[in-house]
């Protein structure tokens, strides 16, 4: 009987050791990321279509995939990997896909970017994003972090974000 629990306590912590090395992203995620992201604002009921623009970005990612800030480029900061508030489908990082968004949800609109998932190639030098960002709107007014009042939904547009990184520096 001794054995048998043993055995199955052992098959069961093996299948959670098992399940918690499948939610591990892929290492090679660690160092500097150099590239440019495209932000393109859609038309729709609330704001103009506007034609696609860029900036330079730089990201840092550290121990192994769990700390992620971006260094240059829009909104810089810290930013949570997998943060608990994002629905369980739009928040998994595993293998070659790592999602970060604000580390606290925010209570109110605010300019910021929203989740963004990153996607490492096979040979582990490029990452491409894809997510979306609330931008401070082109006829002024709006500055990251400010929190967006029903009034003044003209002071932001939504914008995708999209992305090509390569890596910098482990």
């Amino acid at each position: 009987m001794k054995a048998k629990s043993l055995c199955i306590g052992v098959l069961v912590s093996s299948t959670y050791a098992i399940a918690a090395a499948a939610a591990e992203v892929d290492p090679r995620f660690e160092g500097f990321w150099v590239g440019t992201e495209t932000f393109q604002v859609a038309a729709n009921v609330i704001q103009k279509g506007e034609a696609p623009f860029q900036k330079p970005a730089v990201i840092a990612i550290g121990d192994r995939g769990k700390m992620l800030a971006v260094v240059e480029g829009l909104y810089p900061g810290r930013y949570a990997v997998s943060p608990e508030w994002l629905p369980s489908y739009r928040r998994k990082s595993e293998g070659n896909t790592l999602v970060f968004a604000l580390m606290n949800r925010p209570i109110k609109p605010v300019l910021i970017r929203d989740a963004c998932k990153l996607v490492l190639s096979p040979d582990g030098n490029t990452i491409t994003e894809s997510g979306q960002a609330l931008l401070p709107s082109q006829n002024g007014g709006g500055e990251p972090g400010q929190v967006v009042q029903p009034t003044n939904a003209f002071y932001f547009r939504l914008a995708n974000i999209s992305g090509t990184f390569h890596r910098q520096k482990k």
